[in-house]
């Protein structure tokens, strides 16, 4: 009876590991068929053909070191923020002999072992976001440490390109490996990913369903208009690159207010060779944020995403149906029923 039993479990658990399988296995061509849509351009192997590629040494050539001395990395809590650093409060940075608040940029670490790492400051230059690029030393595994600072090069240290960090060999450390990163200082986004606020995982189905949709229909118009603007299809839909402004009143009640897309980085941008008509991108985007969003839709149990079905959410909500999420249903703090935007930004660029 136990051998049965066990036998029992063993074929079903195969049985859920192959459809599992098969699942993914259509999810992925799905994914690359709608990538493979006539007007976006790839080179021969299917990378994107990225505007700046292939000038690394060119974009990183100014030496940072001494001017990022005090930054401090954002989080290591996410794939989103390994790397990405913030100034300390209060200091200033000088741009073109003008200071700029700290708290205004963020400082992207770039580790330049590929030929599109040159990519991302060709992007962020072209939609107005980057204000200053080089190289900077720093100890390598930059993404280890929460807490932890880039320190210059200690005395002696080398790349592993070799080059001198001019400084004499006394009290070097030939233990740590120091290397050469390249450095995007660039405007800081408002918001945060919705799944980083306190309140996201109390919020039921419906109300988290409620602020995808109302940042879907924002960022939609966004990527469509860098597409129109600058031929650049912005193709990292995953809501982790997505920040969410929320404005928060008194009484806890939360209400959408802008999104704006972070990470303009090598694979997720690809350029075009025309723009498509509003219905054809309207069919790649919600394909492709179905895509980034399956885990989320399938713990929520939510239906793939569409314009159709935005449309008629917005025209529901527009008669009395929808609601603002508030503190009774989120478990959030309370007040007196001012409205304030609330004060959380997160890194990146938009």
């Amino acid at each position: 009876m136990l051998f049965g039993n066990t036998l029992h479990l063993v074929v079903g658990f195969l049985f859920v590991t192959i459809i599992n399988a098969n699942s993914d296995t259509e999810r992925i061509a799905k994914f690359n068929q709608n990538m493979n849509r006539a007007w976006i351009i790839k080179d021969a192997i299917g990378n994107p053909e990225c505007p700046g590629s292939r000038k690394n040494e060119i974009v990183y050539k100014k030496d940072l070191t001494k001017k990022l001395g005090d930054i401090k990395l954002l989080s290591n809590a996410g794939k989103n923020s390994e790397g990405v650093y913030t100034f300390p409060p209060g200091v200033d940075y000088e741009i073109n002999g003008e200071k700029v608040p700290g708290d205004s940029l963020v400082v992207k670490l770039v580790r330049m072992d590929s030929d599109y790492d040159s990519c991302e400051a060709e992007i962020l230059h072209r939609i107005g976001s980057l204000r200053d690029h080089g190289k900077l030393w720093k100890e390598a595994n930059f993404g280890s440490d929460v807490e932890g600072s880039p320190r210059s090069s200690p005395s002696g240290a080398r790349s592993n390109s070799g080059s001198d960090s001019g400084h004499s060999d006394s009290g070097s450390d030939s233990s740590v490996e120091w290397l050469d990163y390249g450095v995007l200082v660039m405007n800081k986004a408002k918001g945060k990913s919705l799944s980083q606020y306190e309140w996201w995982k109390q919020l039921s189905g419906p109300q988290k369903k409620e602020l995808v949709e109302k940042t879907l229909v924002d960022i939609k118009s966004k990527v469509y208009g860098l597409l129109k603007t600058q031929h650049l299809l912005y193709a990292d839909l995953n809501l982790d690159n997505i920040l969410v402004e929320i404005e928060t009143d008194d009484h806890g009640i939360h209400s959408f207010k802008e999104a704006h897309l972070v990470d303009f980085g090598f694979p997720g941008i690809f350029t075009v060779r025309k723009i498509p008509e509003p219905e054809e991108f309207d069919s790649w985007f919600y394909e492709q944020f179905n895509f980034y969003s399956a885990d989320l839709r399938k713990a929520q149990n939510w239906r793939e995403f569409s314009g159709r079905q935005l449309v008629a959410d917005s025209d529901s909500e527009s008669s009395g149906a929808g609601k603002r999420l508030s503190n009774h249903d989120a478990g959030t703090g309370g007040g007196t029923g001012r409205r304030r935007s609330n004060d959380s930004d997160a890194a990146g660029s938009g």
